[in-house]
């Protein structure tokens, strides 16, 4: 078994207690447009950070340049997410729903570290979205997601195993952070349900194994 392989194991066992933590929330009936997709996006991220690791874990290098090809749309889903969240009004996401209208990704980097967590970790307008304009060319087919197949004179592709090991690091920590997103956005909704799964979250994987 790769270190790679062995790594996709563990990050699909780390996002599946998270979305086992997620689960049983939910959003208040009259909670805001903004907030319902925040959720919705949030969740799309997540689903693309399970869907990236089962690929890389179960198929080794033959879908790896697939799973790659699915962390830029995951990210820009994730950074949508956290800006319905912490940045969006209710007409901007009127105008999300009726016309698929948003603003530019600079303005939302903006909004989204003005305050709150990503004030402290601007993760947005740094590494966060370098590492989506690398991603670019595995998404659209550009030189990035031919060189892998033109590695060999064989059909198919070669990765590396150690860029497969820290692509991975990327996918969990984005679908985990996604999670942990989604449960403040419920805790508009509900504080006390929210603040029991925001615990589990922090003891199972910021401070050791939760409590009995």
């Amino acid at each position: 078994m790769t270190r790679s392989h062995q790594r996709s194991i563990e990050v699909n066992q780390a996002l599946i207690r998270a979305a086992e933590i997620r689960a049983g929330l939910q959003l208040a009936g009259d909670a805001t447009l903004a907030h319902r997709i925040a959720v919705a996006l949030l969740a799309a991220a997540y689903d693309d950070a399970r869907a990236a690791t089962l690929l890389i874990g179960n198929y080794a290098p033959d879908l790896v340049g697939s799973a790659f090809s699915l962390v830029r749309p995951m990210n820009e889903k994730f950074r949508r997410g956290c800006w319905f969240f912490l940045g969006a009004t209710e007409e901007q996401a009127v105008a999300f729903m009726e016309r698929d209208k948003l603003p530019s990704p600079q303005m939302m980097v903006a909004a989204i570290e003005a305050d709150g967590p990503f004030s402290k970790f601007p993760i947005f307008s740094g590494q966060f979205q370098a590492g989506i304009d690398h991603l670019h060319s595995f998404t659209h087919g550009g030189n990035q997601i031919a060189i892998p197949y033109l590695a060999t004179n064989e059909v198919g592709a070669s990765y590396l195993d150690e860029d497969i090991f820290y692509a991975l690091e990327s996918i969990e920590a984005i679908g985990m952070t996604a999670v942990l997103i989604t449960i403040l956005v419920a805790g508009e909704s509900n504080p006390q349900g929210a603040q029991r799964a925001l615990d589990a979250f922090g003891a199972e994987f910021a401070f050791g194994e939760p409590s009995p």
